[in-house]
Order: C-alpha cells, then structure tokens, then sequence
C-alpha cells in the first residue's frame, strides 16, 4: 500500500516532537478496517503511554465522509 502511514508511527512521530510543544498536537489517525489487525489493538494504548495529546482514532471506513482511506480500491484505469 503506497502512502500509508502505520497508526503506531503516527504517535510515535507526535511523542518525538511533544516535548517541545506547550500545548497539545492535534492529529487524526485512521487505523486499518481488521478488528484484530496489530495496529488497531496496540494504537490506543501506545497514545496515553506516550504521554501524547490530543488524538483521534477512526477505524478505516467507519465514518461516511472520511477525509482519507487507509485502504486501496482497485478503481480501473479508465477503459
């Protein structure tokens, strides 16, 4: 998948710059669609023990108008 971020270096990225920012870092993170995938599982509890602010986690699909896809759709070329 080209151009995905994994949800755990999201709070990773937002732990390495928190301590240099007085405030919190506001950041939408969508987590892949599998209920049991690691990432979904691990990703909330890396935000609090990473003393990172100010998140909110999507699953993948979950919303009807949702800015970006964590999944790739096969749309054709344009036949």
């Amino acid at each position: 998948m080209r151009g995905f971020i994994r949800p755990l270096a999201h709070v990773d990225m937002m732990a390495a710059a928190q301590p240099f920012v007085s405030g919190a870092i506001s950041k939408t993170i969508t987590c892949p669609k599998p209920r049991r995938s690691p990432d979904a599982v691990r990703t909330p509890h890396a935000i609090p023990e990473k003393m990172v602010k100010a998140v909110a986690l999507y699953r993948d699909g979950s919303k009807l108008s949702q800015p970006l896809a964590a999944s790739y759709l096969d749309v054709g070329d344009g036949d």
